[in-house]
């Protein structure tokens, strides 16, 4: 396979990955977010809009994952209605820049939270429900919207860049790498001045 082709097949990759990611976010959310209450974003039919300040609801019972080293990755805290109880679609806030309780009280002490739902690049994956499950056992968390805390949109000269970069350079990685350009028979001149095909005798 082209060496080439492998680079510009795994750049293309990332790029149409994180450009499709970023563009889906510019053509879903808002540049300033929706605010709303935890009721109204909590409905089935809610807001379609991915950035969002919510309002009128209290924080839930957190799960904290760890890396390797014991330090904190990413910590997760369920998004409840005043009375406690959940709405009928989840909201799970998700942040990896929480890095000790400190910063988690501080956090627990706002009256709102904006951020970007991330669910197509960041959900409430198997491992996150199962860590919840014993905090909350009868409680389906499978189709949470995923929000991360002070989540910012992307940028347009960033994104539409990155996702046409990733049309071009995936299939044309994949073409390189498998259907490599053929060399041309060698062509050479005679004497006289004619093309001839092969070697000269």
């Amino acid at each position: 396979m082209s060496f080439p082709g492998r680079i510009l097949f795994y750049l293309g990759t990332g790029a149409l990955l994180m450009g499709g990611y970023k563009s889906s976010l510019l053509l879903r959310g808002s540049v300033i977010p929706e605010r709303a209450m935890l009721t109204s974003i909590g409905k089935v039919n809610g807001t379609s809009n991915v950035h969002l300040t919510v309002t009128d609801f209290e924080f839930g019972k957190h799960i904290v994952t760890l890396k390797d080293d014991g330090t904190w990755q990413r910590v997760w805290i369920p998004l409840l209605l005043p009375d406690g109880s959940w709405p009928d679609r989840k909201v799970v806030l998700h942040s990896q820049h929480i890095k000790n309780p400190a910063q988690l009280n501080a956090v627990l002490k706002r009256k709102t939270v904006t951020g970007v739902a991330t669910n197509f690049f960041q959900s409430l994956g198997k491992n996150q429900q199962e860590q919840f499950a014993p905090l909350y056992p009868n409680v389906n968390l499978s189709g949470a919207i995923a929000l991360e805390l002070d989540g910012a949109m992307p940028s347009p000269w960033v994104a539409y860049p990155l996702l046409i970069f990733g049309l071009v350079g995936f299939p044309w990685g994949i073409k390189l790498m498998f259907f490599p350009r053929r060399e041309s028979p060698e062509v050479l001149t005679a004497d006289d001045g004619q093309a001839v095909n092969g070697p000269r005798r």
